[in-house]
């Protein structure tokens, strides 16, 4: 099952997020593992971005419950009512850049659909504002700093067929689906459907390269007709074409390749994460903490409302317990007289148990 875009998902699901171009920016709301951006778009209507951290993002029609606070605040602020005047992936990265024009001026978009996903609001370059500041050893996202991409991996859409050839013969070594998923970032899933429709092995190495690159120029050109693909009716994958390597399984022709991967996240938002069940996990021990202190808090003002009792009827208490102690008297005779004392309720002499009531101290 498709857990999150890939360099190339985003390259294609860019041609249908156009759609943002030219939209104004209404409303931000952000919920646990979101941020959605409402638009509204010209003879359209409302037009929804979902970003679903860490690593997917659509176009939904529906806006999710949220809040308005914090970093969703601070964009609505600086974002509100502005134009979108494009909306491109960065290079072949997991990374999606919005250009508004506001009343601050020209601001960027960076959603980064990588690690544990981030939005970053740029100006000129600079960050002002992200969801998460963090310092790498070759990166920074802090605001006041210069806005640094994650280290360069070998483009797909620039590359030239010599430096295509070139850096496979320096790469002897390693598989033809090991070059493409890792060295040029495409994933495993379109390293392998290349490799299918090159008729070459995914565990070879350096073989058919002019082929290879061939393939790769026919897929980047290869028009939109995106796919859900299932099998035992259970959700397996979202293409925006037929794969070969999904040939003999049911693939569903869908209307749009963002409503395959909103199903996609869909899926993957009902499976806890090992983060969420740690969080649960946690949440359950304060929860079941918090009843047990619940529980001493309400026994002690019980054991309080009983010690102030004693206190204050203390001669009272004392003069009954003198009197049975002395045992002058047989318990018959002793139960007859306590009986008359007005602030004994009961008393069980198989127990040994003597209720008393009294009023409340002030």
């Amino acid at each position: 099952m498709k857990n999150q875009l890939s360099s190339l998902d985003l390259y294609y699901l860019t041609k249908e997020l156009q759609v943002l171009a030219k939209g104004r920016l209404q409303r931000v709301v952000q919920g646990e593992g979101f941020i959605y951006f409402e638009f509204w778009i010209t003879a359209k209507g409302k037009t929804g971005l979902m970003v679903r951290f860490p690593s997917f993002v659509y176009l939904s029609g529906e806006r999710p419950s949220g809040h308005p606070h914090g970093f969703a605040q601070y964009l609505t602020k600086y974002f509100g009512n502005s134009s979108c005047v494009k909306i491109e992936q960065v290079g072949l990265e997991r990374i999606l850049c919005l250009d508004f024009s506001t009343k601050s001026g020209k601001l960027q978009l960076f959603i980064e659909l990588f690690a544990k996903g981030n939005v970053v609001v740029c100006k000129d370059g600079v960050v002002q504002q992200a969801l998460v500041s963090k310092v790498w050893k070759k990166r920074v996202i802090k605001r006041g700093e210069k806005y640094s991409l994650p280290p360069a991996r070998l483009n797909i859409l620039e590359v030239s067929k010599k430096d295509f050839l070139t850096h496979f013969e320096n790469r002897k070594d390693e598989t033809v689906s090991s070059i493409l998923a890792v060295d040029f970032g495409l994933g495993g899933g379109y390293a392998e459907e290349i490799c299918l429709r090159a008729k070459v092995g995914v565990k070879e190495k350096h073989v058919h390269v002019e082929k290879i690159y061939s393939v790769v120029q026919d897929i980047l050109k290869e028009k939109l007709a995106p796919c859900l693909v299932k099998e035992d009716d259970m959700i397996v994958d979202v293409t925006p074409f037929s794969f070969v390597k999904y040939k003999g399984k049911k693939q569903e022709k869908l209307e749009s390749f963002h409503s395959g991967i909103a199903q996609a996240a869909a899926v993957n938002e009902v499976k806890i994460s090992p983060y969420a069940k740690k969080i649960k996990k946690i949440r359950a021990i304060v929860e079941q903490q918090q009843k047990q202190l619940d529980k001493v808090e309400g026994e002690i003002q019980v054991n309080t409302f009983i010690g102030d009792a004693i206190y204050g009827h203390y001669k009272e208490i004392n003069t009954v317990l003198t009197y049975i102690q002395a045992k002058k008297k047989s318990w018959e005779e002793m139960k007859k007289e306590l009986k008359k004392v007005k602030f004994i309720s009961s008393i069980d002499e198989k127990k040994g148990k003597l209720v008393v009531e009294f009023e409340r101290p002030l």
